[in-house]
């Protein structure tokens, strides 16, 4: 069924598609994007009558949330991560120009390429017609992060995504450990197990203090799967100044391997063959104990997000999150107890 604010968002893509594409566009039809994403997001289904598009194509619609999540960068500000990103050699949607304010004031939009592909956690790491895929994917993605982690703030000193406290000049063991401290402090209730970790983290540093461009949500859910492989990586909100080893390590979460325990790799990979290919293509040396910080930290990031996102909320899905906090809790603690 056709929501008011879908009706009113077709009629202003009507009046601005012409400028953004080049060509008389006719809309054919405007349908919503479930996927468990933050922003707005929708497939478009157009016919462009001339210009450099001109034919029938379809759009993937990525706006600003009309209820934001705290401390991701705005669609803009992604756009220009994509842009970045794509000029390196990353697999990422091609963009086609900015819609500012399309959702409101000060809620921008971005329109790119719709790629094949699905993001089901589930169907990518047990649909048995994604064997083939399963098989290319933790090399594919391992080339990935080696590209994307070349980019740097040396290398692109204007990227202007640096927010408190994910700037190019801190530390970012220093900047994690930070973010862990404000958003506890920010919660009503004591998180015994939470602060455990926090703790064994401050004592506990790992060597490695490079920075580098970070997706920042590096896992099964946040890329595109064909029954190839890889066709796209999507959800670059959470782009920040970073090590590489968070995303490597977010990839490995159990959280991410949707039920498929024994394979680290995002449910579908086995870490070893994985981690010498990024190796091997970054030239990047990794030490078990760093990688296994980051996995720490990544539980209790995804804890406390869980937590955070849940609250003043009227949305279902969000208010549901906060029930599986203890389970990444639980995992910060196992890992501790277990080692790397």
């Amino acid at each position: 069924m056709t929501t008011l604010a879908e009706m009113a968002l077709a009629h202003a893509l009507r009046d601005r598609l012409p400028a953004l594409l080049g060509g008389a566009v006719t809309l054919n039809a405007l349908a919503p994007l479930h996927g468990g994403s933050g922003q707005e997001n929708f497939r478009l289904d157009v016919a462009i009558d001339d210009g450099p598009l001109a034919g029938r194509r379809t759009f993937a619609l990525r706006g600003d949330a009309l209820q934001p999540t705290p401390n991701v960068v705005s669609r803009a500000l992604e756009a220009a991560v994509i842009e970045a990103a794509l000029a390196a050699g990353v697999r990422t949607p091609r963009l086609h120009g900015l819609l500012p304010d399309l959702f409101g004031v000060g809620l921008d939009a971005y329109l790119a390429d719709f790629v094949a592909g699905i993001a089901l956690g589930p169907r990518i790491v047990r649909d048995p017609a994604f064997a083939p895929a399963r098989a290319r994917l933790p090399l594919q993605l391992a080339e990935a992060l080696a590209t994307l982690h070349a980019l740097t703030p040396a290398t692109h000193p204007a990227l202007p995504i640096d927010r408190a406290p994910f700037e190019r000049h801190l530390d970012p063991v220093a900047a994690a450990l930070q973010w862990f401290e404000r958003t506890l402090d920010a919660l009503d209730a004591p998180r015994p197990a939470a602060e455990y970790a926090l703790r064994w983290l401050r004592h506990h540093p790992p060597a490695s203090r490079e920075i580098t461009l970070v997706h920042g949500d590096f896992r099964t859910g946040n890329f595109l799967v064909t029954e190839q492989g890889l066709s796209a990586i999507l959800d670059w909100e959470n782009a920040h100044w970073g090590n590489p080893l968070e995303d490597l390590a977010w990839l490995t979460l159990r959280d991410w391997r949707f039920g498929q325990l024994d394979l680290p790799v995002g449910g579908f990979g086995a870490l070893e063959p994985f981690l010498a290919a990024y190796v091997d293509l970054s030239g990047r040396p990794i030490r078990p104990a760093d990688l296994h910080w980051w996995a720490v930290a990544g539980n209790l990031r995804s804890a406390l997000s869980a937590v955070h996102n849940g609250r003043g909320t009227l949305e279902i899905e969000r208010m549901a999150t906060p029930r599986r906090a203890p389970e990444m809790e639980f995992e910060a603690l196992r890992l501790i107890e277990v080692g790397p």
